[in-house]
């Protein structure tokens, strides 16, 4: 029986902090525990591969071993380093009160007995009458439901932010205590979304996420992954929180089917650590057989940032070659976003200019193989236009088109999208400004009488940032200086509202600090905070 799943990630965590205390001493007494250390180090490295292989119920790599019969290696090698005559030597670094300096004391007992606890049931919270966290995680998570119930009745986003904000944040700062009754109702039976109750606890359900992945305690991982099939969407974001989360997603990565692949595609996106490892799943992904999961990984690749040369590789290859008009699109829109982090000489190559044709680059070619992509919709401006000609097409046209979409910044968003699935994404940009502009008004000038900074303002701002992309990307010397400076001065002085009134801002600054990413020529630099 494969040991429980909490007590395998102690070991792996324990193992990553005794190797890396060991790398800290002193040069004569890392030599005389060498043997032992390096050992320790591979063996959790292994171990962590196994129990991420576990979740998706997958046997070891060929060649490989399962979890039981490493971490029995593993703990035996514990063991003899903290019981041994090196053992004061070895764990000397660590902090006197940390698990591993105890178990040195106390001659390897506290490690022994935490890994070969006897294997059974999970322990559950006793309930609310007896158990104090319980109680205070079902207080907590009551306001949360009266927050999503208000934000269901009035449709403008959540209603009572500072309520929801005190809520979260009493529950990440119960730690490990939280985690148990949290567990607990994430895994539990929930009404269908077709009720309104439904709805409320759905809600609900991604907001323990959210707080389980800060926390980042191992024991989560199993109901997070089972949350893939209830369509938690924060499930996949909580596992990129923290490194066994991280190493699970990358496990998935071959899963047997579609849709498990693709929640793990999405979940690197935001990977907060292992970067370069979610950047090499990421890469990885691009190559999955199913279109809808290239592009996710496209999608994944543009969020996580990180301009990683074979990535790159990848995504030309695939703006160029791959069958689906839809993985060409956004593989053509993170290369150039990727490459402008990298300079300007990188970003000048383009798409395909390291694959030319007749002497001619093979990026025109896939330019004019674009022209058919999207059918339906509002009649795009011609891209065959030299870039200031389509510039000032995109700005009449918004200016034409803007007066169909007044009402909140959702509407005009909404309109932006429409032009952005039809191709044009020059007008979507001014569109999609207008709605943040309209933000700005909600929550600078109406000081936020009327609505609050929450989870409904994210998807426009990335819309934004993809438009300002997939503009850069077809029309490279495109004038877009005036959105793109309204925006970023928008976003600076929303920032700055929102944490004069303690609110959260970093949605905001991510998106601040992206923007600037994706159009690094455009002056900022005389825009102020407020």
């Amino acid at each position: 029986m494969l040991m429980l799943a909490k007590q395998g990630w102690d070991l792996v965590q324990g193992s990553r902090k005794v190797y890396e205390h060991w790398k800290r001493l002193p040069d004569a007494d890392r030599e005389l525990t060498r043997a032992s250390a390096e050992r320790v180090g591979a063996l959790g490295a292994e171990l962590s591969k196994a129990l991420a292989m576990s979740r998706f119920r997958r046997d070891a790599t060929p060649g490989g071993r399962g979890a039981d019969l490493v971490a029995s290696e593993l703990q035996t090698v514990l063991k003899e380093i903290a019981t041994g005559p090196l053992g004061v030597v070895a764990l000397a670094a660590l902090r006197p009160k940390g698990r591993f300096a105890r178990a040195a004391v106390t001659g390897g007992g506290f490690v022994v007995r935490r890994i070969n606890r006897k294997n059974g049931a999970a322990v559950l919270p006793a309930g609310p009458a007896s158990d104090p966290a319980a109680t205070h995680v079902a207080i907590q998570l009551d306001q949360l439901r009266a927050v999503h119930r208000e934000h269901d009745r009035s449709g403008v986003g959540l209603a009572n932010l500072p309520q929801y904000n005190h809520a979260m944040g009493e529950l990440f700062r119960m730690g490990p205590h939280a985690v148990p009754p949290l567990i607990a109702v994430l895994g539990g039976p929930r009404p269908s979304t077709d009720t309104p109750e439904g709805l409320v606890e759905d809600g609900v359900a991604n907001d323990i996420a959210e707080v389980l992945g800060a926390i980042g305690d191992p024991e989560a991982i199993d109901v997070l992954v089972a949350q893939f099939d209830r369509f938690i969407v924060a499930a996949h974001r909580a596992l990129a929180q923290f490194s066994e989360g991280v190493e699970t997603l990358l496990a998935g990565l071959d899963a047997p089917d579609d849709f498990t692949r693709g929640c793990c595609i999405q979940g690197l996106a935001f990977a907060r650590v292992e970067r370069t490892r979610a950047a090499q799943g990421v890469t990885q992904a691009l190559g999955d057989g199913v279109a809808h999961n290239r592009e996710l990984a496209a999608l994944s690749a543009q969020r996580l940032a990180c301009p990683d040369p074979q990535l790159l590789a990848v995504l030309d290859r695939l703006a160029m070659d791959d069958p689906s008009e839809r993985v060409r699109a956004k593989a053509l829109q993170t290369h150039h976003e990727l490459a402008s982090q990298l300079g300007p000489e990188v970003s000048a190559q383009g798409v395909g200019s390291g694959n030319r044709e007749n002497g001619t680059n093979s990026t025109q070619a896939h330019e004019r193989k674009q022209m058919g992509w999207f059918s339906k919709g509002p009649k795009p401006v011609s891209a065959s236009l030299p870039d200031p000609e389509w510039s000032a097409a995109s700005r009449a046209t918004y200016v034409r088109e803007v007066s169909k979409y007044y009402g909140t910044p959702e509407t005009m968003a909404d309109g932006g999208r429409k032009h952005l699935a039809a191709g044009d994404p020059g007008t979507a940009v001014h569109l999609l400004c207008k709605s943040i502009d309209m933000m700005h008004t909600a929550y600078g000038y109406a000081e936020m009488r009327d609505r609050q900074p929450g989870p409904a303002d994210q998807p426009i701002l990335d819309d934004f940032c993809e438009a300002v992309a997939a503009s850069l990307a077809a029309h490279p010397q495109a004038d877009l200086d005036e959105p793109v400076r309204e925006v970023t001065h928008r976003l600076r002085a929303i920032a700055h509202a929102c944490e004069q009134r303690q609110l959260p801002a970093g949605m905001f600054r991510l998106a601040h600090d992206r923007l600037g990413r994706i159009a690094p020529r455009v002056p900022t630099d005389d825009l102020l905070w407020a």
